[in-house]
């Protein structure tokens, strides 16, 4: 007997037929998903496999080119690069530039030994200009996009209307906020922002990556005495690169003078003024440095410095204030300096300080 069509019966079979189906599309989902799922994994043990069998093997040519092209050296960067690694029969330099403690070694002798050559302080400068771009190829790999990445006791810097900068501190972080420990002044101040309004702030990771950001408050609190404004996260992270060469943070006294040009008839000399002003010397690099003083000094101004450290002596150079920061407490200030006709001996020497070459 033949079934009619719209019948109950004739129904439901194709009730089981549609179930059939959506029973084999599942079954053929979650193979695929296996499938891919297990072809992920025998990549990434391939992967594990390339990298333990290569990371151990001796450095050639073709690894230096590839650091090359990620730490855009020059052609006498690259080059001594290559000569370091094969002279000492490094590992792999792609996966060993990122043991600083490694690089620091082979680099630091190769510095001792470059003092028997002629043209010793020009090596020196590639060197360090090497050593600076194999450091700063590592901490870009370790960058981050959001400020959910911050840890507790981060320092952020949140710059008020006046461009005023103030220390906040990160004392925790959820998955939607961030938690700032407020300076007491800051706190009794006008120049503390009002809730729900986006304040400018900015943080360093890795010493010499600034990152730029946006937060938006969102309320306070106050705990056991301390004050606390607690802020939304960012995805939204911009990130500069603050210097051209390492600095050192330090606390070294020092003093300067003013600096005045005097035209001779042919070209314009230095003249330094006799009239000493005392400072704290808080950063260094073989390009500039900060210094901490009580003097309002605006920025465009020439200075003469005078410092000593027991590792490279008494010391003097010559630099330009490009710009003038007041602190906190409104009674000091910060001068950032950048140095003019500085001796490529001298540069050399203050980098050998920074990376203890000496």
């Amino acid at each position: 007997m033949d079934f009619i069509a719209g019948s109950p019966l004739s129904a439901r079979q194709q009730g089981f037929v549609y179930i059939f189906i959506i029973i084999a599309l599942i079954i053929i989902v979650l193979l695929v998903i296996i499938s891919l799922l297990l072809s992920r994994y025998r990549s990434h043990k391939m992967l594990k496999r390339w990298i333990e069998a290569n990371k151990n093997k001796e450095t050639k040519y073709k690894n230096v080119k590839v650091i090359s092209h990620i730490a855009n050296l020059t052609k006498a960067e690259t080059k001594l690069l290559w000569f370091i690694c094969h002279k000492n029969h490094l590992k792999n330099i792609e996966f060993t530039y990122k043991d600083k403690n490694l690089i620091d070694t082979y680099f630091k002798l190769e510095y001792e030994k470059m003092n028997d050559f002629y043209d010793a302080e020009q090596r020196k400068k590639v060197l360090f200009s090497l050593r600076f771009k194999l450091e700063n190829a590592h901490d870009k790999r370790l960058s981050i996009t959001s400020t959910k990445r911050l840890k507790d006791g981060q320092q952020i810097t949140y710059y008020d209307s006046n461009k005023m900068p103030w220390t906040l501190t990160v004392f925790a972080s959820t998955k939607d906020l961030l938690y700032l420990k407020l300076p007491q002044n800051l706190f009794e101040s006008n120049s503390r922002p009002q809730t729900l309004s986006k304040i400018n702030c900015s943080f360093i990771l890795y010493e010499d990556f600034n990152y730029l950001c946006q937060l938006r408050v969102v309320r306070y609190e106050e705990k056991n005495d301390e004050h606390y404004m607690i802020v939304s996260h960012t995805n939204n992270l911009h990130l500069s690169q603050r210097r051209m060469s390492k600095r050192l943070v330090l606390e070294t006294l020092c003093t300067f003078n003013p600096i005045k040009f005097v035209n001779d008839g042919q070209e314009d000399e230095m003249e330094i003024i006799d009239k000493d002003y005392k400072g704290i010397i808080k950063d260094i690099s073989c390009s500039g440095c900060k210094i901490l003083c009580p003097y309002p000094i605006k920025k465009d101004q020439f200075i003469h410095i005078k410092f000593e450290l027991e590792e490279l002596g008494k010391n003097e150079i010559s630099g330009l204030i490009v710009d003038t920061k007041k602190t906190q407490d409104l009674k000091t200030f910060t001068l950032h300096i950048k140095f003019i006709n500085i001796s490529l001996k001298l540069s050399n020497l203050i980098n050998a300080f920074i990376y203890r070459y000496l």
